[in-house]
């Protein structure tokens, strides 16, 4: 349940993000290249953030002592997390609930894979059924409907209606712009994006965005022939708005798309702060990489730090030491004390096979992380558990049931002598 929503909600604001950086800062820039690549990569990288993860271990950035607390205090375990199995019976609506909402999302997938294969189909049927002439780089569909011109990849699809217009050769030139600078890779990738963002506004915003763009990139390579003046050019595009009839596939012409095409040809400055805005949409995403894809790597809690239990002490050679006189427990050690005559890893492994989530924390949605510290005495076996930051008396309990079942460790050695050595462990129980 919780990566689904970490899901929706993470590649919701990240494109959220990015399409109003691009439609406050960006829309009006006549760099349509850069804006090419700026919208693709923001769907991409929208797409895929909720998979990247950056661990930050938060012991190193604030310059802890490597496994143990700043106070020198005693070693901190990597976390053991067990999850809750079933249905809990106060969140088992919810759950249920939520089943509809992932069936609701996979209908939506597949009516959008449905949705390409159709574009694809109808596209193989106008090629089929039409007369095709071989040009230079393209290949020329001539359709006996009344189509709006549009392309794909090296195919170009007219209605035979047009060759009977003036200046009929610069729309075939606009698609021909089409087909040279890929566009067609653009449309295909930004449509299979359509499976997974489909529920996501910002991506047919986006996507909106990338076929207009599209348009932009197209006008500017007919005018730069010089073979049509911009007003014949502005006539020829308006005509096709109004008379033809796009398909699925099309590049859709129509009368306000034309206005905003038209501005665009009126500009024949880029603007000077062109590369400050590109380098604050790039400051963006680097925020946002911050905000989801880092995690905090079983850093120590604060409040765990301040309950440690004994009286930190030092020993004739300075180093810390907890409980009495008569029976030190040393957080300094020449040799760790290891589990089953392996390394600290182990014990964790063993605590995660043993350790159950109590069945009336699932019941009522309890959930959370419980430190425990406990102790290695120089024999070998585990005592003084405690629990150092509670989180509901069940899942307390077990913690303590889990720690003080431990079979025996090899003990600690300092200066050749068996030690008590002092660990906390954090075990995380989280539902499912």
């Amino acid at each position: 349940m919780k990566p689904f929503v970490n899901y929706i909600i993470e590649t919701g604001l990240s494109l959220g993000v990015f399409t109003l950086a691009y439609w406050f800062i960006l829309r009006r820039e006549n760099r349509f290249r850069a804006n090419r690549f700026y919208l693709l990569g923001a769907l991409l990288f929208s797409t895929l953030l909720p998979f990247l993860t950056i661990h930050i271990n938060l012991n190193d950035i604030f310059n802890f002592t490597k496994n143990t607390f700043r106070n020198g205090g005693v070693n901190m375990l990597e976390t053991v997390t067990v999850y809750a199995s079933g249905f809990p019976s106060r969140v088992g609506s919810a759950i249920l609930s939520f089943n509809y909402s992932v069936l609701i999302y996979r209908l939506g997938a597949i009516a959008a894979l449905f949705f390409i294969a159709a574009g694809l189909f109808q596209l193989a049927i106008m090629v089929s059924k039409n007369r095709v002439f071989k040009l230079k780089r393209a290949k020329l569909v001539v359709s006996q409907r009344e189509i709006s011109p549009y392309s794909f990849f090296n195919f170009i699809f007219i209605g035979k209606d047009l060759t009977t217009q003036e200046n009929w050769k610069s729309m075939v030139q606009h698609e021909m712009v089409h087909v040279k600078q890929g566009h067609s890779f653009d449309v295909l990738f930004i449509d299979f994006m359509m499976i997974f963002q489909w529920f996501n506004p910002f991506y047919w915003i986006i996507r909106r965005m990338v076929r207009e763009n599209h348009e932009f990139l197209a006008d500017s390579g007919v005018l730069s022939k010089g073979t049509i003046t911009p007003g014949r050019y502005k006539a020829l595009l308006l005509s096709q708005a109004i008379g033809g009839i796009p398909v699925i596939t099309s590049n859709f012409f129509n009368v306000k798309s034309i206005q905003k095409r038209f501005k665009m040809m009126s500009k024949n400055k880029k603007g000077k702060l062109g590369f400050l805005k590109y380098s604050l949409s790039i400051f963006a995403a680097v925020v946002i990489v911050l905000l989801f894809a880092c995690e905090n790597k079983d850093a120590p809690d604060s409040s765990a730090n301040n309950n440690v239990s004994g009286q930190i002490q030092t020993d004739s050679d300075g180093n810390n030491i907890l409980g009495t006189d008569k029976k030190p427990v040393y957080t300094t050690v020449d040799v760790t004390a290891s589990f089953q005559d392996g390394d600290l890893n182990s014990f964790r492994n063993w605590v995660m096979s043993n350790l159950q989530y109590p069945e009336v924390a699932a019941e009522n949605g309890i959930q959370g992380k419980v430190y425990v510290e406990f102790t290695v005495n120089a024999k070998g076996e585990v005592e003084n558990v405690n629990v150092l930051k509670s989180v509901d008396p069940s899942l307390d309990k077990e913690a303590i049931r889990v720690i003080e079942s431990s079979p025996k460790w090899t003990p600690a050695k300092y200066k050749k002598k068996k030690v008590n050595q002092a660990f906390v462990i954090p075990l995380s129980f989280v539902l499912q």
